[in-house]
């Protein structure tokens, strides 16, 4: 149900905002635009998810907000939508937030939400295509196996690349994990 009534409310509502920031030009950007647009869309994705679900771990926003989510301790691809209202508000924000920062063509938005919907569900899903697939950024672990971690330690990865773990520590005892895993 919130896929039919979240996302459209989200969508209406950020379209003001969306008809000034993003281009909406006929012509596409250039190839070559793809090249800075996906690591700074991705960086730019960290920074809001990480901030925003470590927010989500927070005793009040998790026991009535996240907590829905974490139902799942074994996480797979269609727990990859299964959260609070609230929630599906967050992601149609930062899905967006990106290519309204950096004024985007409407067309790479469209590609980076598929990219993105489609990574969510793969990290979800229990596979780890690694390293076949850039789900892998090194020093970072797959970025499946980092979200399995996550619903089983729940206090640890709250990124999406790992970056931010990384670099705060929050992705402490994800090694011993996987190699617990045998991965």
């Amino acid at each position: 149900i919130n896929q039919l009534t979240t996302y459209p409310m989200c969508n209406l509502l950020l379209f003001p905002i969306a008809e000034r920031r993003l281009s909406w030009s006929a012509e596409l950007p250039p190839l070559s635009q793809l090249l800075w647009l996906i690591p700074a869309n991705a960086l730019i994705t960290e920074v809001l998810f990480y901030c925003s679900h470590r927010t989500l771990h927070t005793p009040w926003l998790y026991r009535h907000v996240h907590k829905i989510h974490h139902e799942v301790k074994v996480p797979f691809g269609l727990c990859a939508l299964y959260f609070h209202p609230l929630e599906h508000v967050q992601a149609s924000v930062i899905g967006i937030a990106p290519a309204l920062i950096l004024g985007s063509h409407v067309a790479f938005y469209m590609l980076w939400l598929c990219v993105a919907t489609y990574s969510v569900v793969l990290h979800h899903s229990g596979y780890d295509f690694e390293p076949y697939l850039p789900d892998s950024l090194r020093p970072f672990q797959s970025m499946t196996q980092q979200h399995d971690y996550h619903h089983a330690a729940f206090n640890k990865c709250y990124g999406i690349i790992g970056v931010l773990d990384w670099l705060l520590g929050t992705d402490a005892g994800l090694e011993s994990h996987v190699l617990r895993r045998g991965k």
